[in-house]
């Protein structure tokens, strides 16, 4: 596995954050990039930011961690406080940034 650094690419103002926490910087330990945008996702989700389309009857759980305009992500190489061999998994989250709620 790999670590992964998610930090924000968008200014704290930009709208497309609407009601999602902002989290300064996360590390994932996953096989890509998407998986680790994935992972963070399901693992740092509220359940206030939850929106139905149409006729689902479901809630639909919608990310800002998958959005590249909001988020970057990147490799990072051989860190001592984490360990690359485990189970794909949220290691290190920073946030949310304080008044981003």
């Amino acid at each position: 596995m790999y670590l992964w650094r998610i930090v924000p690419s968008a200014r704290p103002s930009d709208t497309r954050w609407e009601d999602h926490p902002v989290y300064a910087e996360v590390i994932v330990r996953a096989e890509t990039a998407s998986l680790a945008r994935l992972t963070a996702g399901r693992a740092l989700y509220r359940d206030d930011v939850k929106t139905q389309f149409g006729e689902e009857r479901d809630p639909i759980f919608i990310s800002a961690f998958a959005d590249e305009k909001l988020y970057r992500v990147s490799q990072l190489g051989p860190d001592p406080r984490f360990a690359t061999a485990g189970v794909r998994e949220v290691v290190h989250a920073e946030g949310p940034v304080a008044g981003q709620v």
